[in-house]
């Protein structure tokens, strides 16, 4: 007899037990009156901003799901903001490393970069998109437009003379660097036989050009 009423006791006991579901995801209304149904209590609370969970969501659960607890227990469920929206400053006019810095410390994204033709300083911002003072997304992808100027092209200077080829350096604004000299038979003496950078490439205004001269060392 005494066994029984033991018996009968731990089913008593184990029965007082629920397993607590998992609401994660579910709206606030849903998962209040899942937990109600159960015999436990909600405590709704408004939570943080999430990019996986929309607003007005379950975003996490205490105790955890699955969790064996008392009937009547509370849970507390935390409900989403949702995504977290920032105003989008003025990157226009900055440098590109600069601008791109402003927009990642906002917790957004630079998008497609495009190179446009401008007066500017190489590099430059000179468009965004959004544009400033637009309401956005964290995680949001703005786009860039950088500027390139027109860039001077190196002059071509093998086979000018040194003398020549130091004024043509001059008068296109660029600065002449290092000069060696090397004999070679293939070439005229007192000519440019090789210079840096190449003929015909981009560079920038006041860039030097290093020589080297058909001449003995």
């Amino acid at each position: 007899m005494v066994a029984i009423l033991t018996l009968s006791g731990c089913l008593t006991r184990k029965s007082e037990y629920i397993v607590v579901p998992d609401i994660r995801g579910k709206t606030s209304n849903s998962a209040a009156e899942e937990i109600k149904k159960i015999h436990l209590i909600p405590q709704i609370k408004e939570g943080g901003y999430y990019t996986s969970v929309p607003e007005d969501y379950v975003a996490s659960q205490s105790p955890y799901p699955f969790t064996k607890v008392k009937k009547g227990r509370t849970v507390y469920i935390e409900i989403s903001k949702g995504i977290s929206k920032v105003i989008l400053p003025n990157i226009v006019n900055l440098e590109y490393s600069d601008g791109k810095k402003k927009i990642n410390d906002l917790g957004l994204k630079v998008g497609k970069v495009i190179e446009l033709k401008d007066t500017k300083e190489l590099g430059f911002i000179v468009a965004q998109d959004p544009p400033a003072g637009t309401e956005v997304f964290s995680g949001s992808y703005v786009s860039i437009s950088v500027s390139i100027p027109d860039l001077p092209i190196i002059p071509n200077l093998i086979d000018v003379h040194f003398e020549d080829a130091k004024i043509i350096i001059a008068d296109r604004g660029f600065k002449l660097g290092n000069v060696l000299f090397k004999e070679n038979n293939n070439h005229p003496r007192g000519v440019v036989i090789q210079q840096e950078p190449i003929p015909n490439s981009n560079s920038q205004i006041g860039a030097i050009i290093n020589l080297i001269i058909n001449e003995k060392p």
